[in-house]
């Protein structure tokens, strides 16, 4: 199966080329559309990441799902602030839909919008029944600001996880934005050796950006099988 390829064994290649042959076949499914959008997109494509992802909310403008994908190829290759749109949008139409947060959460933070941010990120723990991670964002927020509400987040999450990293990557995430690299690299570590399913993002990531020059974080790259690939520079729009 072409996701599995891409996902499950990091093989992007053989991956992209399965979704090609299964688009060939069917090529109205918007799904199969917009995940290899996603593929392109991993693999330093944006613009025939973008057209493969237009093209798959056209084909299912009402798929929630779909959009959510979409959004995040928006996000990712230097559109933000249509992602926060659409992704808005989508949410308004589909208040249960679960995908597409983390790529509203990244759009706001490439913009600056980092209060808002915040405050769906507060939501999003708390309608899970999570009041230590809420309590560390607002405790970190209230001590040090915005990178110590994720610090705080990051230590929280870290010290429960100690047996079972199921949230190795959104650590390593938190502690980017904190300002913590050596953690965030330990993080992403484990992530890796998990073999996590999300480790084929890493190189296409804007969080992880300042991590490029890290020889750490090189290795890792080249482990998934990713390229690194440099942030677009059109984001405009700020709080400050």
């Amino acid at each position: 199966e072409a996701a599995d390829l891409v996902w499950g064994q990091w093989k992007l290649d053989a991956g992209a080329e399965a979704f090609r042959r299964a688009i060939a076949l069917d090529p109205n499914n918007a799904q199969l559309r917009v995940f290899y959008g996603h593929v392109l997109m991993i693999q330093g494509k944006p613009e025939e990441a973008l057209q493969e992802g237009r093209l798959a909310v056209q084909l299912d403008p009402l798929n929630a799902f779909v959009t959510g994908l979409y959004g995040t190829i928006l996000s990712l290759t230097g559109y933000p602030e249509e992602a926060i749109v659409l992704l808005k949008d989508m949410f308004e139409r589909n208040p249960g839909a679960g995908f597409g947060v983390s790529a509203l959460l990244g759009s706001l933070r490439q913009v600056g919008r980092y209060a808002e941010e915040l405050q769906i990120e507060r939501a999003q723990w708390a309608s899970r029944g999570d009041q230590e991670l809420v309590a560390a964002l607002d405790s970190g927020l209230a001590a040090g600001g915005y990178p110590m509400a994720y610090k705080r987040a990051a230590d929280a999450l870290a010290s429960r996880r100690a047996g079972d990293n199921a949230h190795s990557m959104t650590i390593a995430a938190f502690y980017v934005i904190a300002g913590e690299e050596v953690l965030a690299m330990d993080w992403l570590d484990i992530a890796v050796a998990q073999h996590d399913q999300n480790a084929p993002y890493i190189g296409v990531f804007a969080l992880y950006s300042p991590l490029h020059d890290n020889p750490r974080f090189q290795a890792l790259a080249r482990r998934v099988g990713v390229p690194l690939v440099a942030p677009p520079r059109r984001v405009t729009t700020s709080e400050d």
